[in-house]
């Protein structure tokens, strides 16, 4: 029995070996670039994506001096001259055109001619002729497929209509002969007005 242990213990490693060397190509090696991540979190110096200390923000983190110009004040007058005046209207109106021959009187300076005479104008054509809407009068009954609509006019001359339903609503005159029902439950009906 004190044979078989080291025998099966040489085979167990033997299978272990094995193990080994394909279980990085499996699972990966857990150990692979740690040193990397050590370097690059923990110290300053191996860490290539570091800041540079050439800025004066950099020196003042790092604890070095920093050599700072005092603010000056510009020399001189910073600010913009003055806008050249415009001319007003009245000075446009005055002044010769920049482009006019002296030898030529301006308009003002002219003699003044006889204004020319007026152009006839034609009559207005007729405007054409709408056919008056229908009376509407409170009580006027109006053919629809739920009954008769009984139609109001408000104080406003707001039309509204009652079915013998009940259900109510606004009556709007087309002035084509059509009236339009519009419930209150957003039925739309159009209808023939009375004649």
């Amino acid at each position: 029995m004190r044979l078989l242990a080291p025998l099966g213990l040489l085979v167990l490693l033997t299978a272990c070996e094995s193990v080994i060397e394909t279980a990085p190509t499996l699972i990966g090696n857990p150990a692979d670039g740690w040193l990397d991540y050590i370097g690059n979190t923990i110290t300053f110096r191996s860490n290539p994506n570091r800041p540079q200390p050439e800025s004066d923000n950099i020196r003042r983190v790092m604890g070095q001096p920093v050599d700072i110009e005092p603010l000056t004040s510009e020399t001189g007058n910073i600010w913009p001259a003055l806008p050249k005046r415009e001319p007003t209207a009245v000075e446009l109106e005055k002044a010769p055109p920049a482009n006019a021959d002296p030898a030529v009187k301006p308009a003002a300076m002219a003699p003044t001619a006889q204004p020319a005479a007026p152009m006839p104008v034609a009559a207005p054509a007729p405007a054409p002729t709408i056919p008056p809407a229908t009376a509407i009068t409170n009580g006027s009954a109006l053919p629809t497929p739920s009954g008769n609509a009984i139609l109001t006019s408000g104080a406003n001359g707001v039309l509204t209509y009652t079915l013998p339903s009940g259900a109510t609503g606004r009556a709007i005159n087309n002035g084509n002969g059509t009236i339009t029902l519009i419930g209150a439950d957003g039925q739309v009906m159009s209808v023939p007005a009375p004649k």
